[in-house]
């Protein structure tokens, strides 16, 4: 699987509003030893919300987490949560939580008015459905909230906090659909090492953790050019790649390590101008010299 690294020494252009200018001090604080991870996290946060990224659907709401994190991001960022859930259960949820929900849309699946045409829509795909088989299935949070995504209503969609990953997988598959030029879906997941030695191991990310447990050669390079853009669009630098397994450019010999050693020529074949190097073993690729 591959493992994705790259510090935030180089932001881009020059800052033009202030939480581009806070994301700018990152590659400072990348340098900085006394870094955090809410220091790293901010910087992100910051990032993200100058890109486009301004409603995003919660479909798990009643979670007090969702809740809590629902009105820091409407507080702190340029970002409108939209809720989905009964109204009046959730201000009363938040009024006991003295969370504010002020900058927050709060929708009800069940009587949104959107519900029809999200249900043609969801059908003109599926000839066989019926609208009111679609309907009954939009009633339910995480389905309804996929297709304001797929409608455009809305730019993305968190979940999995109380829908296990499968659920959260399926109705993305179905409401939204595999980006363009992605065949295999996979997870990933980002660690953030603010005392790590080399500052350019202070962000990584994992993948595939949650998904394909036992993934052909074709589908862990799937798998890592996909991450690669993931990181590219989160941290916003290029990353290096590193394929892992319990071998070191041939010092075992495995059908699991040709897998890997599969993978990555054709990603060297497909996408030549992505960093990527394997198969490796983890204290070689987090080593100095990568």
């Amino acid at each position: 699987m591959p493992v994705q690294q790259h510090g935030l020494t180089n932001p881009g252009q020059a800052a033009e509003t202030n939480a581009s200018c806070r994301y700018q001090l990152t590659s400072g604080l990348m340098n900085n030893p006394t870094m955090t991870e809410a220091d790293i996290l901010e910087g992100l946060l910051n990032r993200r919300s100058l890109k486009g990224i301004s409603r995003v659907v919660l479909p798990e709401a009643d979670d007090e987490r969702v809740l809590s994190a629902a009105s820091q991001l409407a507080n702190r960022y340029a970002i409108c949560p939209v809720l989905l859930g009964q109204p009046e259960k959730l201000l009363q949820q938040a009024a006991a939580l003295n969370l504010d929900l002020s900058g927050c849309e709060l929708v009800d699946p069940r009587t949104d008015s959107r519900i029809a045409a999200l249900a043609k829509l969801y059908c003109a795909a599926r000839p066989r459905l019926s609208v009111n088989a679609a309907t009954r299935m939009l009633r339910k949070p995480l389905y309804f909230g996929s297709m304001l995504v797929r409608s455009g209503d809305a730019d993305t969609l968190l979940a999995g906090a109380v829908y296990p990953s499968a659920r959260v997988i399926e109705a993305g598959r179905l409401c939204i659909g595999l980006a363009s030029g992605v065949d295999t879906p996979s997870s990933f997941f980002l660690m953030f090492l603010p005392e790590a030695e080399n500052p350019g191991h202070r962000i990584l990310l994992f993948a595939d953790c949650a998904v394909n447990v036992d993934p052909t050669p074709e589908q862990l390079a799937d798998i890592a050019v996909s991450s690669a853009i993931s990181y590219g669009k989160i941290v916003g630098t290029n990353p290096h790649i590193a394929m892992l397994s319990f071998s070191t450019l041939g010092s075992a010999k495995h059908p699991r390590v040709e897998r890997v050693r599969e993978a990555v020529a054709q990603v060297r074949t497909t996408h030549p101008t992505l960093n990527i190097d394997g198969e490796l073993q983890a204290d070689t690729a987090l080593g100095h010299r990568l």
